[in-house]
């Protein structure tokens, strides 16, 4: 695994964690039929008041990710 981020504030970290959640689509919940491997929980509630906080604190390392999946040879979807 090659990190994209480290040692950044939890409100940033919660943040990436969402983003890669919804653009990844693991959020996959058993209780609604879903498997147990995925996610089974947002890295921030859908309800929490200070979600798009979590995500402004999160776009200068949601940056860095087209950088360090080019200097790793990683597949860049578009």
């Amino acid at each position: 695994m090659i990190p994209i981020a480290e040692n950044i504030p939890y409100e940033a970290a919660r943040g990436l964690e969402q983003m890669g959640i919804d653009y990844y689509n693991t959020y996959n919940p058993v209780k609604y039929g879903g498997n147990a491997y995925n996610n089974q929980i947002n890295g921030i509630s859908p309800v929490n008041p200070l979600r798009l906080f979590f995500y402004a604190d999160a776009i200068p390392y949601a940056l860095n990710l087209y950088t360090v999946k080019k200097e790793n040879n990683l597949k860049i979807r578009k």
